[in-house]
């Protein structure tokens, strides 16, 4: 069963996502963003269990976003991430592969 990676925990009910895994939520109550160094070994941490089936929630910091992104392509060709419908009340998959970012 793909797992559900959730980057910040904050207030929000996740439980929607779900449907696209078990949730994996990062406990740090936030990363020091100003200490890139840090929050890139933080981000590595959380994700080292991450398998190329998995899903990504954006939430939080952008440069945490951009840590997760860098960190998962280092490793695969392709991230699934779940963005939110705000009008529909789910979340919506999308994927994005190394030659679509220009990465290849």
């Amino acid at each position: 069963m793909p797992k559900v990676f959730i980057l910040n925990n904050t207030s929000y009910d996740f439980s929607p996502a779900e449907e696209f895994g078990e949730l994996k939520i990062n406990s740090t109550e936030s990363f020091p963003i100003f200490n890139t160094g840090l929050t890139l070994s933080m981000v590595k941490s959380f994700l080292e269990d991450y398998t190329e089936e998995d899903f990504i929630v954006m939430s939080g910091s952008p440069v945490v976003s951009a840590l997760a992104f860098c960190t998962i392509f280092s490793k695969f060709d392709k991230i699934h991430i779940l963005l939110f419908d705000a009008k529909g009340r789910k979340y919506v998959p999308r994927t994005f592969s190394k030659l679509q970012v220009g990465l290849v």
